[in-house]
């Protein structure tokens, strides 16, 4: 798999589970911001790049 084709899977995994977390979401047109994602937790927006592996170790979502 191309590295783009699995960082888009990547951010569609997290586009999918965020609202899961109560977190409201905007997404920016293009790829040229230095963020993928724009989530508002209600108090804060924050700017967040979504990285992604293709062979985890095991298998988690970490959010930092």
């Amino acid at each position: 798999m191309y590295t783009k084709t699995i960082g888009v899977a990547g951010e569609q995994f997290f586009i999918a589970r965020a609202p899961e977390e109560g977190l409201n979401l905007s997404l920016p047109i293009g790829d040229n911001l230095p963020y993928d994602v724009l989530v508002d937790s209600g108090q804060y927006i924050h700017r967040v790049q979504v990285k992604t592996c293709a062979y985890p170790k095991k298998p988690n979502i970490l959010f930092s």
